[in-house]
């Protein structure tokens, strides 16, 4: 096994945490004055579902501007890394889609297990996605919907999750190590409320498979993508057709 240094570690990307904040908060200033003038101007109240479709667009636009980074912070690798990322989900389309059905069955088997324990599982879906269903009430924001959920929310929170923790951090803290806190914060960062902390256990469901797959085909990080492509496209498909 390569023993790595700390130089080796691309501080760079950690520049990616700041851009996001960054980019939120000027996003979240040009809406709340943009509120501000509809209210002001126009005579109407933003209400909730304009707020939501607007907290679409905010992080829509945030994500652009993360994946724009990333691009060019790694602009000299990202040539060798878009034909590793292509190469692997060719050769790993079989463990993503077989992966992918086995963790459906487990999902439908906690789900069962669920209803034999109301006084801990509450709620049949977990607080986000029901957040996320709130999202389907506005049908002109399906498209945007879409990018947001199937196409940046995967890549983005692949790049955070699998990329800088698992790939850069773990070359000097263990990539086992930083794979189980990946596992763990991933499942955590999708939590509304701590709670309802029974949630986590929905997330590990798909957080297990994406660490492996990342880990199984040497840290190939379009492998993760796909395979959490194919999860929220499938859950995003089950959302707008039921």
């Amino acid at each position: 096994m390569k023993k790595y240094q700390w130089k080796d570690i691309r501080w760079r990307n950690f520049l990616l945490i700041p851009i996001l904040i960054v980019a939120f908060m000027i996003i979240a200033v040009i809406a709340g004055i943009f509120a501000i003038i509809f209210t002001e101007y126009f005579g109407t109240t933003v209400n909730h579902q304009k707020w939501e479709a607007l907290s679409v667009l905010m992080q829509l636009t945030a994500y652009i501007v993360v994946v724009f980074a990333f691009f060019l912070i790694n602009i000299d690798l990202f040539k060798r890394w878009m034909k590793e990322w292509w190469f692997g989900i060719k050769k790993g389309w079989l463990w993503i889609g077989g992966l992918y059905l086995v963790s459906l069955g487990v999902m439908y088997a906690f789900g069962e297990i669920k209803k034999f324990f109301p006084q801990i599982f509450t709620n049949e879906t977990t607080q986000n996605e029901q957040l996320i269903e709130q999202l389907f009430s506005i049908p002109q924001m399906l498209p945007f919907n879409f990018l947001l959920i199937v196409l940046l929310g995967p890549i983005v929170e692949e790049i955070f999750f699998r990329h800088i923790l698992i790939g850069e951090l773990g070359k000097k803290f263990n990539f086992i190590v930083m794979s189980l806190i990946s596992v763990i914060l991933f499942s955590a960062i999708h939590l509304v409320s701590f709670s309802n902390w029974v949630d986590i256990f929905d997330y590990l469901i798909i957080a297990i498979p994406l660490v492996f797959l990342y880990m199984k085909y040497s840290r190939n990080l379009g492998v993760a993508i796909a395979y959490h492509m194919l999860n929220n496209l499938v859950s995003f498909l089950i959302s707008v057709l039921w």
